[in-house]
């Protein structure tokens, strides 16, 4: 009888074991199912930043780059106005002799739209104006912004770190 016992044992010892086995395979399956999914978000997400940095990637024009940074700048921390529209097409004729500013603002807006961050922007942008601009355009530009931040109504967080960081990115030789 004991022999039963043992036989019993055993062969209750080894299921256990198996359902052990079964259910580790079942959650082991599982970690590599969700590890699965977020890495596919994480690139979906990483796709989506780079498809939409792409609109500023086209950017070869100074004048669209700095209709697009003041735009970025007015609605960095409030809806651009009207009164602001009016005054950054008004400061791109003046400083930069742009013949169709309605153009470069309609341009500036989309983009805006596209790229929220203006982080982003001004990291995108940095480049095409320290290669293009000289020291005196590049201090316009500075000047530009303050008045868009005038217009916008006063400096905001977001918008006076914004002009903060385009004044650090422009290499104004002094």
């Amino acid at each position: 009888m004991h022999i039963v016992g043992i036989v019993l044992a055993i062969i209750a010892a080894i299921g256990v074991w198996y359902f052990r086995y079964q259910q580790s395979r079942e959650v082991i399956h599982d970690a590599a199912d969700a590890i699965g999914r977020a890495k596919g978000a994480y690139n979906r997400k990483k796709f989506r930043d780079k498809a939409r940095d792409s609109v500023l990637t086209g950017i070869d024009d100074p004048i669209l780059a700095v209709a697009v940074l003041l735009v970025g700048i007015a609605e960095a921390d409030n809806p651009m106005t009207r009164e602001t529209e009016d005054g950054i097409k008004a400061a791109l004729q003046k400083n930069t002799g742009a013949t169709s500013p309605e153009e470069h603002l309609a341009f500036a807006k989309w983009a805006c739209r596209e790229v929220p961050d203006i982080n982003n922007v001004i990291r995108r942008l940095i480049p095409l104006l320290n290669s293009k601009l000289d020291d005196d355009e590049k201090r316009d530009v500075i000047d530009m912004a303050n008045q868009t931040i005038k217009l916008s109504g006063g400096p905001g967080v977001a918008g006076a770190a914004a002009v903060l960081r385009l004044q650090n990115g422009l290499n104004i030789n002094t």
